[in-house]
């Protein structure tokens, strides 16, 4: 029994000493991004490997602006990985030098790190950043539930959506049973962004 209750103390003091990312209205994150666009990767590089890492950088074309660029436009973001070349995603962005990572509570340990990597890295980091601790780029794919057109897919976990926006939840996978996705039709969240843009 004592050493049940020690693993679960212990546990729930790992819980408390999480970084936690909270949840973020749709309006909101378009409120607090200065870039909102429909874009298409075009480029993509890592900056240093290993410990020397620095994130990655992409150029995209835009193919929709929502807010503060155009269609036509070229774009740099980053700083995370995983952005396929080719694929298109809905990017809430902040401009250079700016950050948007709010946190319901964290660590020391985590701070310590990220303000360790932010110093190391500071030079090679001026690009627009993904907001929302990466959570500001929604992928678009051919959805089998719509019929292969274009749906977004919305990691509800940490993207409020209006409740007007139609959803449907996403195939269940390891990650996105976490993030609690659904997927919404690309059309629709188009016209929300642009009306939020009015």
């Amino acid at each position: 029994m004592k050493r049940l209750f020690l693993a679960c103390a212990l546990s729930l003091h790992f819980l408390v000493q999480a970084t936690t990312l909270p949840s973020i209205e749709l309006s909101q994150l378009f409120r607090d991004a200065d870039i909102v666009a429909l874009v298409e990767v075009a480029s993509g590089e890592t900056i240093g490997t290993g410990e020397k890492s620095c994130g990655a950088k992409y150029a995209a074309l835009v193919v929709d602006g929502f807010k503060g660029v155009s269609a036509g436009e070229t774009i740099e973001f980053g700083n995370y990985y995983g952005y396929e070349i080719g694929s298109r995603y809905v990017l809430f962005l902040v401009g250079p030098g700016r950050k948007h990572e709010p946190v319901m509570s964290t660590n020391s340990m985590h701070r310590d790190a990220q303000a360790e990597h932010e110093k190391r890295c500071a030079s090679r980091l001026r690009r627009n950043t993904v907001m929302h601790s990466g959570n500001g780029a929604l992928r678009v794919h051919w959805v089998t539930d719509f019929q292969y057109k274009d749906g977004v897919a919305v990691p509800t976990r940490y993207v409020v959506l209006p409740s007007t926006i139609p959803t449907i939840p996403a195939k269940i996978t390891e990650t996105n049973e976490f993030s609690s996705e659904v997927w919404v039709r690309l059309p629709e969240l188009a016209d929300v962004l642009r009306g939020m843009g009015k």
